[in-house]
């Protein structure tokens, strides 16, 4: 769906803003979508900011960390018969 969009707006000589604005829009609705189906797969499942621990944001915090640096490494290792 954001292809066709993207294909339409660049199609009718639409700008970067446009583009901009489909992507927000795709993005909100895949969001919404997960919400959506996650409540309805887990009625029990409640979001809310008091749920959230310290403990749980530290964990996910380092492992996006360690994973950035894996794919930095990767980037680099595959990109070096470029230099």
């Amino acid at each position: 769906m954001r292809t066709i969009a993207i294909f339409i707006a660049l199609e009718n000589g639409k700008g970067l803003v446009t583009l901009a604005l489909i992507q927000l829009g795709g993005t909100l609705c895949e969001l919404l979508l997960g919400l959506a189906l996650a409540r309805k797969l887990y009625p029990e499942l409640r979001i809310a900011i008091v749920n959230v621990r310290r403990d749980h944001v530290t964990l996910n915090f380092s492992f996006g960390f360690y994973a950035f640096l894996l794919h930095s490494q990767i980037t680099l290792f595959f990109s070096r018969d470029a230099w």
